[in-house]
């Protein structure tokens, strides 16, 4: 998908609905719209799905693989800021695809996407293939506000509540 305003209409709509089989099949469209973007490095769709105080926290493992990029807090801010650490991290994988599995519609305006990682570093070669990773997104007004990272999907479970431990 590359018409951004059609994302930002779907995951608005999607969020509207109440629960059901309509509001999830709209959540998981507007996700796979958006995972496909980064995919392809269309940042425009992430720009135009955040809001202007869009902060990230993506997994500290990942973020120190690209040291100077994350603030010391550990938060990104703002869409620009995103952009940058995805900027970084194609920079790192030549090839990089996200994959969404599932979408989890927790209520309350959160969204917790597990997704497989495929990618193979430009550098060094290292390939992943099938690596788990968890955001959980919070959408506010229609708008995507803030996205949290897991490395595993059962961290992310375990942090929502959903998990065995």
């Amino acid at each position: 998908m590359r018409v951004p305003a059609i994302g930002r209409f779907a995951l608005r709509a999607g969020m509207a609905i109440p629960q059901g089989r309509i509001r999830q099949e709209a959540i998981r469209w507007a996700v796979r719209a958006a995972m496909d973007s980064q995919s392809r490095e269309d940042f425009k769709v992430l720009s135009t799905l955040s809001s202007p105080d869009f902060e990230v926290r993506p997994e500290p493992r990942l973020a120190a693989l690209l040291p100077g990029v994350v603030e010391d807090s550990g938060l990104l801010v703002g869409a620009e800021a995103s952009v940058r650490f995805l900027e970084a991290w194609f920079e790192v994988f030549g090839r990089f695809q996200i994959e969404p599995m599932e979408a989890i519609d927790l209520g309350g305006g959160q969204v917790l996407v597990l997704n497989h990682l495929h990618g193979e570093g430009a550098a060094s070669g290292i390939t992943l293939e099938g690596q788990e990773e968890a955001e959980l997104v919070t959408v506010r007004s229609g708008q995507v506000a803030r996205m949290e990272q897991w490395w595993s999907w059962q961290e992310a479970l375990n942090a929502v509540g959903w998990g065995n431990s």
